[in-house]
């Protein structure tokens, strides 16, 4: 296979022809660089997060309060100074700033009277700028820009609605955005006599627009969903790419079947904006609800390691005895450690000690919780399970979180009844036959 244009990063040149195998070995060695180079900038980032900590913990050899509240105060102040400019760019500069008005292909935009940022950290701002879109008159009308097309969405259809609102964008960023909020920035070095350059003589200061979504829902801080249309080049399709951040449906400890579910409602709701219906949200939530019922015991439960079982267990043999604070998880193998040492079944299933992981739901007796080893549902002793309690705490708290993110009251679990019992009956008789 010939090259016929430049890869960044690979050692093949251009107008050279290569085999399968040298592909092959090439792909490998950029996938350790990758991989290098990805270590490297994880470790750097954890030594710079770390240090104004360390820097303020007494026992550390270069303790120096004053320099870890500097730290802290300068970060302080450089967020606050990056949400101030970008606002005030909107606020006081976007109406009047006809020569960047002219790049973009638009005319006229009202002044805007409404603060666009929505979050800022250390390292990044987000914006909400959907009305800013909507009232800047740009459309498809507008003057193509080749140089924007082909730095941002190229091969990319420019009639298409999706990619007409992300052309907006990046011609406002491009063209209004990122001058002036570089030269504010600079000017903030400088006025902190901070390196503006870095030892290579590459600018220390370096500004990206990193990605475009479609909608975003915030549940709190470091916890959102994003409905991404362009991230870092690509270009997505409407809840393609739904990236979930310090949810429920991230962790580990809820099943694979639970997160599934969580996510299938939760990409609804995001595909419904601002046409969700009351009706059909309770509807699908009553749905989850029946199959709750009919659903496997380990589909519905939570699991986890369990690595103080000895701190928190006083006795799990002729009684059951726990310490104050006990974790949910430790009280449900306790709970199975009792009943399985009263019971006809201690050839068949083992003891749950620490370092083992355990699956516990919800129960109906004075514990409240039961648990065993994952795949070794003891059937024979097991407390009947709470499906109510069970189907509350992995599932409607999850998304009344998120419902309440969108500002509808927090949902009832008696409110969402399960199926009458004669449903079941086949089910149950179904068993019964065989």
């Amino acid at each position: 296979m010939k090259i016929d244009k430049e890869l960044k990063y690979s050692a093949f040149k251009v107008g050279h022809e290569y085999s399968k195998e040298e592909f092959l070995a090439e792909i490998n060695r950029l996938e350790r660089l990758k991989t290098d180079h990805n270590n490297v900038q994880l470790a750097l980032k954890i030594i710079l997060n770390s240090i104004y900590g360390v820097l303020g913990f007494k026992r550390f050899i270069c303790y120096h309060k004053d320099v870890a509240e500097t730290v802290t105060t300068q970060s302080r102040s450089l967020i606050k100074f990056t949400i101030k400019i970008f606002n005030q760019y909107f606020r006081d500069y976007w109406h009047k700033d006809f020569a960047a008005h002219a790049r973009i292909g638009i005319t006229a935009p009202p002044k805007i009277e409404y603060d666009v940022v929505n979050y800022a950290d250390t390292d990044s701002v987000m914006l909400v700028m959907e009305r800013v879109f909507r009232e800047s008159g740009f459309g498809p009308d507008a003057v193509p820009d080749a140089a924007i097309h082909t730095k941002y969405l190229k091969g990319k259809d420019p009639t298409e609605p999706r990619i007409i609102r992300m052309n907006f964008y990046f011609r406002l960023y491009d063209y209004a955005l990122k001058p002036y909020i570089e030269t504010a920035l600079k000017q903030y070095l400088r006025n902190f006599n901070a390196f503006q350059e870095q030892p290579n003589g590459k600018p220390s200061l370096k500004l990206s627009i990193e990605q475009i979504n479609e909608s975003m829902l915030w549940v709190a801080k470091k916890m959102y969903i994003k409905n991404p249309m362009w991230d870092d080049g690509a270009v997505y399709k409407s809840l393609a790419e739904i990236s979930v951040k310090g949810l429920e449906m991230n962790r580990k400890t809820y099943s694979k079947w639970v997160r599934g579910k969580l996510k299938e409602m939760t990409e609804w709701i995001m595909g419904q904006g601002e046409r969700l219906d009351n009706n059909q949200l309770l509807a699908k939530l009553r749905a989850v609800k029946d199959q709750y019922a009919t659903a496997d015991i380990s589909d519905i439960c939570e699991t986890k390691k369990m690595n103080d079982y000895n701190t928190y267990c006083l006795g799990d043999a002729v009684e059951m005895k726990l310490a104050p604070g006990c974790p949910e998880h430790v009280r449900a193998a306790v709970h199975y450690n009792y009943k399985l040492h009263s019971s006809e079944y201690r050839g068949k299933y083992g003891r749950l000690i620490s370092g083992s992981r355990v699956q516990f739901y919800a129960t109906s007796d004075d514990t409240k919780v039961f648990g065993y080893p994952p795949g070794f549902y003891p059937a024979e002793f097991a407390p009947p399970v709470n499906l109510e309690e069970q189907y509350r705490k992995t599932f409607l708290d999850p998304m009344n979180n998120i419902l309440g993110a969108l500002g509808i009251p927090k949902l009832n679990p008696e409110l969402l009844l399960f199926p009458p019992l004669w449903t079941l009956f086949p089910i149950i008789l179904g068993f019964i036959s065989i």
